[in-house]
């Protein structure tokens, strides 16, 4: 995702601490990476998350932990966003 160019830094380490706290909240969650985007000309920030299967995935995304990650800290800085689900 692209957070909007006046994104403080603080209001970026505290969006990246909040989503590190998921794992530990939400069950459903294999494996969890979040961080900052290294290459200035692409996404400003990632997040690459692994589940057992896509009821494990929808648990994740109807998480009030996640659905209240996304409402106050993603949301209010996103310029644009782009995801993908795949099973493999």
């Amino acid at each position: 995702m692209n957070l909007k160019a006046d994104t403080a830094p603080e209001a970026v380490d505290t969006i990246l601490e909040e989503l590190r706290k998921l794992p530990s909240e939400i069950s459903a969650i294999r494996e969890y990476q979040v961080g900052p985007g290294l290459n200035p000309g692409n996404a400003g920030l990632a997040i690459v998350a692994l589940f057992d299967d896509a009821e494990a995935f929808e648990k994740y995304r109807n998480h009030p932990a996640h659905r209240a990650v996304a409402q106050d800290h993603l949301v209010p800085a996103m310029e644009s966003a782009q995801s993908i689900q795949l099973e493999v």
